[in-house]
C-alpha cells in the first residue's frame, strides 16, 4: 500500500472515528493544532462514542487464514463525508503545509502550521531536510486544518551542522524519505538522542563511510539509507 492509499484509508475511517480534535489515539496518532490538543482527550482503554458509532455498522464478513493467521473482513457503508488527508508532500507541494525552525532554534522542537483545507498526516520517520541540521518525525500525527503554529517534536539526524547551509532558509523540505526501520524503531521508542545518532552511526560504518566531524547528511547517502539498504 502506498502512503497515498494509506490516507486515503485514513481519512474514510477517520471521518467517522475522529469528528472531533484528540489528545491520543493508542499512544500513536495525535491531532494537533490551534491549542486544541487537550479539549477532549480519549483516556487508554476508552473508546469515542464517535468510534463506538461507526462500530456499529460494521459487519464481519469471511474468515481468511493463511496457517497461524487469520483475517476477517469487516464490511460497512462509505461514510458519508471521508476526511480530506494529505501527506507531508503533497501539502508542501501545493504550499499548505510550513515547516520550520522555532524563532529561537531548538534541536527537538520545530514549528509546523498546516494552511491548507485538508488535514495532513506526518508519519514517524519521515526525513525533513533544510534548517540547521536534517531531523526526524519522532510520532504519528494528523495536522488539522487552519492549524496555525503548533510545536513539532523531532529528533536530529545530522549531527555536526548547526547552521543554514547554501544560502538556504530555516524551513524545511522532504523528499519522500523514510527512516530505516531501525532507526524508525528508535525515534518512536523516544530513546535520547545519543541513541539516535548511535543508530546513524551504525548504518554509516555499514556503509563504509567516514564519518570525520560525526556529521551524517542524507544528501551525501541518499534514499539506500533511508530505506534501510546500506
Amino acid at each position: 500500500m502506498t502512503k497515498r492509499e494509506f490516507c486515503a484509508v485514513l481519512g474514510i475511517g477517520a471521518g467517522a472515528a475522529l469528528a472531533r480534535p484528540v489528545t491520543a489515539l493508542a499512544d500513536r496518532l495525535r491531532i494537533l493544532g490551534g491549542g486544541r490538543e487537550a479539549e477532549w482527550p480519549v483516556e487508554a482503554g476508552q473508546v469515542s462514542p464517535e468510534f463506538r458509532k461507526f462500530l456499529a455498522g460494521v459487519r464481519v464478513g469471511a474468515r481468511r487464514g493463511h496457517g497461524a493467521l487469520h483475517v476477517f473482513w469487516l464490511h460497512a457503508a462509505p461514510a458519508a463525508a471521508p476526511l480530506a488527508v494529505a501527506t507531508l508532500e503533497e501539502a508542501r507541494g501545493r504550499g499548505e503545509l510550513l515547516i520550520s525552525e522555532r524563532d529561537r532554534a531548538s534541536v527537538p522542537s520545530l514549528v509546523v502550521e498546516n494552511r491548507g483545507k485538508s488535514h495532513v498526516l506526518l508519519l514517524a520517520g519521515e526525513i525533513l531536510l533544510g534548517g540547521k541540521q536534517n531531523r526526524v518525525v519522532t510520532e504519528d500525527i494528523l495536522l488539522p486544518p487552519l492549524s496555525g503554529p503548533v510545536d513539532l517534536q523531532v529528533y536530529c539526524v545530522e549531527q555536526g551542522r548547526w547552521s543554514v547551509s547554501g544560502g538556504g532558509t530555516t524551513r524545511f523540505g522532504a523528499r519522500g524519505t523514510f527512516a530505516a526501520p531501525a532507526l524508525r524503531s528508535t525515534v518512536m521508542e523516544r530513546k535520547s538522542q545519543r541513541d539516535v545518532w548511535a543508530e546513524v552511526d551504525r548504518y554509516s560504518a555499514r556503509a563504509c563511510f567516514p564519518l570525520g566531524s560525526g556529521t551524517l547528511t542524507f544528501a551525501q547517502l541518499g534514499t539506500r539509507f533511508a530505506l534501510g539498504e546500506l
